[in-house]
């Protein structure tokens, strides 16, 4: 397995500049929830075992100054004191030798949650309470079939999805460089992509968001995000300038992205982007010493952005709430590959994929979001 890209890619490694900053430990051992625990056989750990340390806490670095006025350009982040999620439940489906939890994605019309089983080409589907209900996908070329590989020298799986408000769905289909359509009912519509540098085309899938008029897609080669109609048209691209890769989307349209490790612009950023692709703002993350990994929105616009470790063995090092007004609120322990956030912002589901160390998770935990 190859360094992270953009969570486990092939892409430059960077040296994080450290400035002014503080050193403290997220003491990860003590904290329930914090380090994922190998499953045992049979199924998943219960919650209560959940928080069992596996590899030794790292060392976060947080900003010792007050909150920097807004500019032009990237804002620092003033990173709080370190709290703890609280674990809901861990729950899982069929696992085989191969299983790998990583993008997660909510059925706006059961509430279910799906989860990317990127080396099975397929998704498990649980209830928002943790039952396992199915699983669904078929690997292949065809229509409406998958390959989640990407088939790097040291193959990567994806599997990015995102609903539409009705109930359809766009699955970003990684191997076969393109992006597919699906009606509420599961059944195929179309297909768009092609491999390659061009518009409309695709290097590496790892991540989607819609809301239903315009599809976004993150192209972990490519540095860049690219906005379609729900039929495949091409409309722009955006971001490449700072190698923004994962998005997520909030009510009034603004694409949220961060950009783990790239050779394009400085990584540890969260950027936010209008629908017509100009940005916003920025707002420098560099102070987790840490890759920005994951980003989901709630429904109020609350962002949070899952931060891993950047050097092996990637631990997962937390999960950063940002307010609408761009400050960081509150930091926790824990986190993943992926973060989907429920619409109310009450709770978060995390999920984990495969990691340079060898460590795996055959599982989804859903955690609570305290309200301040």
């Amino acid at each position: 397995m190859d360094l992270p890209a953009p969570r486990r890619s092939n892409g430059a490694t960077r040296s994080l500049v450290v400035v002014a900053m503080l050193a403290f430990s997220l003491g990860l051992a003590a904290c329930s929830g914090s380090v994922a625990p190998t499953a045992p056989a049979g199924g998943p750990p219960s919650p209560a075992a959940a928080g069992s340390p596996a590899t030794p806490a790292p060392t976060v670095l947080a900003v010792a100054s007050a909150t920097p006025a807004a500019t032009a350009g990237p804002v620092l982040a003033v990173l709080p004191s370190p709290g703890s999620l609280k674990l809901l439940w861990q729950k899982a489906g069929p696992a085989t030798d191969k299983t790998s939890t990583v993008a997660t994605a909510i059925d706006p019309l059961s509430g279910d949650v799906w989860v990317a089983i990127p080396f099975e080409n397929r998704y498990w589907i649980l209830s928002p309470a943790g039952v396992y209900r199915e699983s669904w996908g078929q690997a292949g070329t065809g229509p409406g079939q998958f390959d989640f590989s990407d088939h790097a020298q040291k193959p990567d799986g994806w599997g990015a999805l995102a609903f539409a408000p009705d109930g359809s769905f766009f699955v970003g289909d990684t191997g076969n460089n393109r992006v597919e359509h699906f009606d509420k009912d599961r059944h195929f519509v179309a297909a768009w992509g092609s491999f390659g540098t061009g518009d409309g085309q695709f290097g590496q899938i790892v991540s989607l968001a819609t809301d239903g008029q315009t599809v976004y897609v993150g192209d972990g080669d490519r540095y860049d995000i690219q906005a379609f109609h729900p039929d495949g048209t091409f409309i722009r691209s955006f971001g490449a300038d700072g190698g923004f890769t994962e998005v997520a989307l909030d009510t009034k349209g603004n694409i949220h992205a961060v950009n783990p490790q790239n050779s394009v612009g400085a990584v540890g950023a969260l950027a936010i982007f209008a629908p017509d692709g100009a940005e916003r703002s920025r707002l420098d993350l560099s102070a987790a010493t840490g890759w920005p990994i994951a980003v989901t929105v709630d429904a109020v616009g609350a962002t949070f952005v899952g931060i891993e470790l950047d050097h092996f063995p990637f631990t997962a090092l937390g999960v950063l709430e940002i307010s609408l007004s761009g400050q960081v609120t509150r930091m926790w322990q824990g986190g993943g590959d992926e973060l989907t956030s429920t619409p109310a912002g009450d709770s978060i589901y995390v999920s984990r994929g495969v990691q340079l160390d060898g460590t795996t998770w055959p599982y989804v935990r859903k955690y609570a979001v305290p309200k301040p």
